[in-house]
This record gives C-alpha cells, structure tokens and sequence, in this order.
C-alpha cells in the first residue's frame, strides 16, 4: 500500500490499527466508493493580526477512480483539506451555505461546508485501488494528521493553482470573504511589477 502523505519522520513508521476509528468521524459514505471523514479533534488557530478560528481536517478517500478520467481505472486518491467550523466563517458565507441547503444557518455542518467548496486542501495522493485496504489507509491519515498540523502553515503556504492561490487565500476567504484568486492575482501583479 502506498504511503499516505509522506509523512516519514513520525514514529512509528506504521499507523496503530483501529486509529482512525478513535479519530475521525466518517460523515459520508456514497455506496459508490467515496468516503469523507472528519477528526473529531476541533483545532484552534490564533494569530493576532490574521484572525482566530477554529477549525477541523477533513479527508476525502475515493476508493476507485473508474469513469472520473482516462488512465486512473484502478487508481483511487486521499485527499486532505482544512475546514474552518461553522462558528468561524464568515456571516455572507454562512447565509450562503444554509440558503443553498435549505436550511438555518445555525444547523450548517461540516460536511455543507465541504459540499460547497469552503476549504484549504493540504495534501493529496493517488494510490492503487487494488491494493486498497480502506480502514489501513484511513489509520496511516488519522496517523499522519496531528503531524501535518503542526506543519499547518508550510502546507497553506503552498500554492494551490497555476496563479499562485494558496491555503492562506482560501482560509480569508472562508473568513473575511476575500475573493482567493484575486488575492493570487493581486500579488502577481505585485510581483512582477504590473
């Protein structure tokens, strides 16, 4: 089985068995392969001058990437984002979020969140569904979690498209409705003197 989000220098080099079960809760199975999960464990970010908010991490594991485009029959992928909590976005994209689901705006979850795109993805990986042992590869995620959050900033600071959105956008976005990929633009313009 692959290794899920390279994270090589934790100790142990294995995942405990049962992890992810202690760790994560599954807020969505498809019957189809999809599965999103999210770690029990609400984070909290402070920073004066930025903002603070609280904030979960979620993981996306497709187990079959069949019929989603060429070559990647056989091939499923984990992904990891960020999700800032309903109590930390922004109160234009909380009316947003619960208008679009029919919903009050008290009653919005994570997973109206995820649904609707308001994240910062962290970390992906492909990984050969034949291989796949499913609770094996959400420990080594639930494993690699707690690591890859006291690494929250390098992973946000990594540009995410061709125009240099990164996490950072994305998190402003959710909480001051900064459009991200204007923010992107605005420091290339900077940059490159424009």
């Amino acid at each position: 089985m692959n290794e899920i989000f390279g994270i090589r220098f934790q100790t142990p080099a294995t995942a405990e068995v049962g992890l992810a079960k202690k760790e994560l809760d599954e807020l969505y199975d498809d019957c189809e392969g999809l599965h999103i999960y999210a770690t029990k464990k609400t984070y909290r970010h402070e920073e004066e001058g930025f903002g603070n908010y609280n904030y979960k991490y979620v993981l996306e594991v497709r187990e079959d990437c069949a019929g989603y485009g060429d070559n990647l029959e056989g091939e499923g992928f984990a992904c990891l984002y960020m999700i800032l909590c309903p109590d930390s976005i922004s109160k234009k994209n909380l009316k947003s979020i619960a208008d679009s689901c029919g919903i009050e705006e008290g009653d919005v979850t994570i997973l109206d969140l995820f649904f609707d795109g308001l994240y910062a993805p962290i970390e992906d990986e492909g990984f050969e569904a034949a291989d796949l042992d499913l609770d094996a590869l959400t420990d080594a995620a639930a494993h690699a979690i707690s690591t890859i959050d006291t690494l929250s900033g390098f992973y946000l600071d990594r540009p995410r498209n061709m125009i240099g959105t990164t996490g950072w956008d994305f998190i402003r976005h959710a909480l001051y409705d900064e459009n991200p990929y204007e923010a992107a633009l605005k420091r290339y313009k900077e940059r490159s003197g424009m």
